[in-house]
């Protein structure tokens, strides 16, 4: 497999064994949210809204000790892959972050912080016996002095409040169910404005953004937009369509 690294491409495979091939020292900034090892298997119905469908067999492990395997084996395909200057930025499962930073450690990268996703939309709490789900964590982890662009004391705090992402920008399944409708195609394809952030903060144009768990593709998509060249992996051949379609258009 050879990579052309002045190029915006998702590649259809499995992260650990592409992560590999890529040249090593390539890569200035990641961004990616990887499985989180937490996802339920219940599906959230709305009105006024696309339904969450929880088809997310990627989140699905056997065990907890498996789950932490995995990630300790695509950190570690990764620590290679970075320039001795640059950036990370993963979301991640709260009750499991304080495991992400020691593998993170493990490896050599330096905490620089956890950021909190605000989401202004949550769904709702069907069973009313505990708080909504509106916040996800993005752990922020560097190797060396990689680029940092402050954009100003009102616009760094550790706080990025955005909607959940919605229709048009969230994709439909092009595919409807036994009744005819159509579906979210995704369960946690990120919002656009929220990944701009991360990489605006911690990249240049025309540096290497990586994504090896691309999704829909959206880190791809921001990338464009933002003159950075990205590569994506995913495995599923229904979402990495679902990505290059976005990509092309």
């Amino acid at each position: 497999m050879t990579f052309d690294l002045q190029k915006n491409q998702i590649l259809l495979g499995n992260a650990l064994e592409i992560l590999p091939k890529i040249p090593n020292k390539s890569i200035d900034l990641v961004v990616t949210d990887p499985p989180f090892y937490i996802m339920t298997k219940s599906n959230i119905k709305f009105k006024h809204r696309a339904d969450i469908i929880q088809n997310a067999h990627f989140d699905h492990f056997q065990t907890y000790d498996e789950f932490l395997e995995f990630t300790d084996s695509w950190i570690k395909s990764l620590e290679s892959k970075l320039k001795d200057n640059s950036s990370m930025y993963i979301f991640f499962g709260a009750q499991y972050i304080s495991d992400l930073i020691r593998i993170t450690e493990k490896y050599g990268f330096r905490y620089k912080g956890i950021l909190v996703w605000h989401k202004t939309n949550p769904a709702p709490k069907i069973r009313k016996s505990g708080y909504l789900s509106s916040t996800e964590l993005i752990l922020f982890i560097v190797k060396g002095n990689p680029p940092f662009n402050f954009l100003g004391q009102k616009k760094m705090h550790n706080l990025i409040e955005t909607p959940i992402c919605q229709r048009p920008e969230r994709l439909i399944d092009l595919q409807p169910d036994s009744k005819g409708k159509y579906k979210t195609l995704h369960p946690t394809q990120k919002p656009e404005k929220l990944i701009e952030k991360l990489i605006t903060v911690s990249s240049h144009q025309n540096q290497i953004v990586c994504d090896p768990f691309a999704g829909t593709g959206t880190v791809n998509i921001v990338c464009k937009k933002l003159e950075r060249y990205c590569i994506g992996i995913e495995i599923n051949k229904k979402f990495y369509q679902a990505a290059i379609n976005r990509l092309r258009q």
